[in-house]
């Protein structure tokens, strides 16, 4: 990750100090210490229960340090929610309720403690922005569940992009999509990177080689890797077994790499 502007610098968006977090007597981080700076595209690679989640949720403030220190854009989390657009691994809804894409997208423009509605001229103009950047702004009036799993995924990143955020933070956005969904995702990420940092929980290493500078391997402690560093032997002592790099052929956009044990 850049470390340029120094400690505490102006283009640091996220820093963590010996950040330590538990559920219960369970422990899931232990003396955590890391930057984010501006610009960054960083991905969050860790075994299952490692952390990867819970470092997310500490970030946007809906979870708090057990003790450290752990800044967003200089202050404490939950402080700068409107810098930050999150996408949540899972979406939970009832396939029956008549929700169209426009009311999933427009939920972005909610604030601490709104209520849903009424939205402004401004909230509408954001979200028919948002969802035009990633690619569905001819959907916006058809139910949400009536979409595939790809454009769900989009309208989600559209949900996030409508708080016009500084950082973008990503869980899992390529679970349960094909390749070609896959290869569409990457390339609006990398476009969105451009004005945005950018952080992503994945398991998906293709992805991640593809597209990230640098990596953060959780597993209840955290280290820090540029993406060319990390090899079948960073991953196989992050996941505590024998995994080895595979390489297969997707599309014209590369070779994709995946894990396996």
């Amino acid at each position: 990750m850049s470390k340029e502007g120094g400690k505490n610098g102006a283009g640091t968006v996220v820093r963590a100090r010996d950040v330590s977090f538990s559920y219960g007597d369970v422990p899931v981080l232990e003396g955590v210490s890391f930057d984010i700076r501006k610009g960054d595209y960083v991905s969050i690679l860790g075994p299952n229960g490692g952390g990867k989640t819970t470092l997310l949720k500490l970030i946007t403030g809906l979870l708090k340090p057990d003790s450290g220190a752990l800044e967003v854009f200089g202050q404490r989390p939950g402080k700068t929610g409107e810098q930050i657009g999150y996408v949540p691994q899972y979406f939970q809804f009832d396939a029956s309720f008549p929700v169209i894409v426009m009311d999933v997208v427009l939920m972005g423009r909610l604030r601490g403690g709104a209520k849903i509605g009424p939205y402004g001229a401004q909230d509408r103009k954001a979200a028919k922005k948002a969802l035009e950047e990633v690619g569905l702004a001819d959907v916006w009036g058809r139910p949400f569940a009536d979409l595939s799993g790809g454009q769900r995924q989009r309208v989600l990143i559209a949900r996030a992009l409508a708080t016009q955020p500084k950082l973008l933070l990503l869980d899992e956005p390529t679970a349960n999509v094909d390749a070609a969904v896959e290869s569409t995702l990457a390339r609006l990420l990398g476009s969105l990177n451009e004005r945005m940092t950018i952080v992503m929980v994945t398991h998906d290493i293709g992805f991640v080689s593809a597209n990230v500078r640098s990596v953060l391997c959780v597993n209840r402690n955290v280290a820090e890797h540029p993406t060319e560093d990390v090899c079948g032997e960073t991953i196989s002592r992050l996941y505590g077994e024998q995994m080895r790099m595979v390489k297969h052929d997707r599309d014209t956009s590369g070779d994709k790499e995946c894990l396996n044990s």
